[in-house]
């Protein structure tokens, strides 16, 4: 504080050029109370007794170490959403790409986009991923048909059909649920074998769901019956197709096994 005392006196008189001088001490004259306040809080932290001075200094070692966790926790935050963004975008694009060489690529990927977390870009989960959404699929159209089955009012020929297709329903949906069962099971060593009664029983799902179709074609049927049947079936014959294409692509590599 002296020192600038000194520097501002050497400032004084009315020998010094009149804008240098006001520049100078200007700077002069402010940095003087901040060390001036400084000096007075020193000599307050000198009149606490040691347990104060303890406090205050783990107080500031708190709160550093806090401020240093937060730091670190908003870091970790930062970089795992943006390594999930990454993720997710690749596995969005991989879902994509191997939809566009099904017959169904839009259905497709509507049908599979919602589970690209789960997928991310492997092509057995992808593979896994459309044999389920398949399979719920028709065990939903299975139970509605069973329920309308049995609706009063319904003519021979529409009862014979209705019945007809719920017997091809539950056969598709055992296929592709022993489907599904025997992908889980996938090794290297019975690769060929495994892929082999899943791409049958996929398309023999595929055959029963045809089957059904089918059986609701004609101007005998009710069209309002007609058209809500045959669009559940066809759909659920889409879904049924896709999968067996991405099936025959995982198969197509042997040694993508994840």
């Amino acid at each position: 504080m002296t020192d600038e005392s000194t520097c501002s006196d050497g400032f004084a008189g009315n020998g010094m050029n009149g804008n240098l001088k006001r520049a100078v001490r200007g700077r002069i004259v402010n940095i003087a109370p901040l060390t001036s306040n400084a000096l007075a809080l020193v000599n307050n932290y000198a009149l606490l007794n040691d347990k104060e001075k303890l406090a205050m200094a783990a107080l500031s070692s708190n709160s550093l170490a806090e401020f240093l966790l937060l730091l670190i926790a908003i870091s970790s935050y930062l970089n795992s959403s943006s390594a999930a963004r990454v993720t997710t975008e690749s596995s969005t694009e991989f879902i994509r790409t191997s939809c566009n060489t099904t017959t169904y690529p839009r259905l497709c990927y509507t049908s599979l986009s919602i589970h690209s977390s789960t997928i991310q870009t492997s092509p057995k989960l992808l593979a896994n991923a459309a044999l389920n959404v398949t399979l719920s699929s028709a065990k939903s159209t299975s139970t509605m048909l069973s329920t309308l089955s049995q609706t009063h009012g319904m003519k021979p020929r529409e009862v014979s059909a209705m019945k007809d297709c719920v017997e091809e329903l539950s056969d598709a949906v055992i296929e592709l649920g022993k489907s599904m069962d025997e992908m889980s099971h996938a090794r290297q060593s019975n690769f060929q074998s495994m892929i082999g009664d899943v791409q049958t029983w996929v398309s023999a799902a595929l055959t029963d769901e045809s089957t059904c179709s089918d059986g609701f074609a004609g101007k005998a049927m009710n069209g309002n019956l007609k058209t809500a049947v045959r669009g559940r079936i066809v759909n659920i014959a889409q879904l049924t197709s896709n999968a067996l294409a991405l099936i025959n692509n995982y198969a197509s590599d042997p040694e993508m096994l994840g």
